[in-house]
C-alpha cells in the first residue's frame, strides 16, 4: 500500500513493484512474494471495507486517490502539510521519492 501511496495514482505493474521491493529476489520466488503481497492487501482491504479503493487487474494496481486523504499528496500538489525531511522510513525504494520531497523545500 505504502507503494502505490507514493506512486500518486500511477498504476504499478508486478514488474515495477517487483523492481522496488524484491530486487534481489529470483524472478520466480519475487512474482510468487508479489501475489501474495496483493492478496494479502486485497484481504486487508475488504476487511476494513474499503477495498474499493484498488483496482486489483492482472499484474497491474491502480490506486484511486479520490476515495482518500494522504498529507503525501497535499505536500506535493498543494504545497500544504508538514515535511520534515522523513518518508516512508524503513523502506528502501522510498529514499527516491523522499529525494523529490527535499527537492520541494
Amino acid at each position: 500500500m505504502a507503494l502505490l501511496v507514493a506512486y500518486d495514482g500511477s498504476s504499478l505493474t508486478m514488474d515495477d513493484a517487483i523492481c522496488h521491493l524484491w530486487p534481489e529476489k529470483d524472478i520466480d520466488l519475487a512474482k510468487r512474494l508479489y501475489r501474495d503481497a496483493v492478496w494479502r492487501l486485497r484481504s486487508v482491504l475488504k476487511d476494513c471495507g474499503i477495498l474499493f479503493l484498488v483496482d486489483f487487474k492482472r499484474a497491474l494496481l491502480f490506486l484511486h486517490k479520490e476515495g482518500a486523504e494522504c498529507d503525501y499528496w497535499s505536500y506535493l500538489h498543494e504545497n500544504s502539510g508538514n515535511y520534515d525531511g522523513e518518508f516512508l522510513i524503513g523502506y528502501d525504494w522510498s529514499l527516491d521519492y523522499q529525494a523529490r520531497l527535499d527537492c520541494l523545500q
